[in-house]
């Protein structure tokens, strides 16, 4: 997994049944890093798309939007986000999965890390590329009280966005939302 796409993976919906709270500020930073990687955006959702995902995906220059459905991934369960987003990872040629912080994301980013033999960094505020063209996330630290620095590289990492800095910025491109590609490659066919 050394080169590839950024993808942002949601799942669930907002209280409206809108896109998952978060986001689009994880959105903001996908755009940023996979503009410096010069890679595509994606957007993998798994379980149910909710309301307004195309357009959200839009106004942020997302390539294309992925999604896992499976009647083993309408409640969340663990164990199978963990095993659908393990197969997608091994058939998608990806360089970094951003996720929102969620509860449920806190208990499968980590294992997901594990399975793939990645990194994980948790309480991400801000992604960047260092000079050499390796991933460096802003972390906050110690109860929030303090912010760390993680500079990645030889390993492919997981990220994970607090989105604490506020409302998502999108992408200036002219994506409309009718040239958007969407799939679903594995739909009822992971465990």
């Amino acid at each position: 997994m050394t080169s590839g796409d950024i993808v942002l993976c949601t799942w669930g919906a907002s209280r409206t049944g809108g896109v998952p709270d978060g986001a689009e500020e994880v959105l903001t930073l996908g755009r940023k890093v996979s503009d410096a990687f010069q890679a595509d955006l994606h957007w993998l959702v798994v379980g149910a798309m909710p309301q307004g995902t195309v357009e959200v995906a839009a106004r942020y220059g997302v390539a294309r939007i992925d999604r896992i459905g499976d009647s083993r991934l309408e409640g969340f369960q663990p164990d199978a986000y963990l095993e659908a987003l393990a197969q997608y990872c091994a058939r998608e040629p990806l360089r970094l999965l951003l996720f929102s912080q969620t509860y449920g994301v806190r208990l499968v980013a980590p294992r997901l890390a594990g399975r793939l033999g990645s990194a994980v960094v948790m309480n991400g505020l801000d992604l960047d590329i260092t000079g050499e063209g390796r991933l460096q996330v802003t972390a906050s630290a110690y109860g929030g009280d303090t912010r760390a620095i993680y500079v990645l590289g030889g390993v492919e990492p997981l990220a994970e966005d607090e989105h604490a800095s506020g409302a998502g910025q999108p992408h200036d491109g002219d994506e409309a939302s009718d040239r958007l590609g969407t799939r679903t490659p594995t739909d009822g066919d992971f465990g």
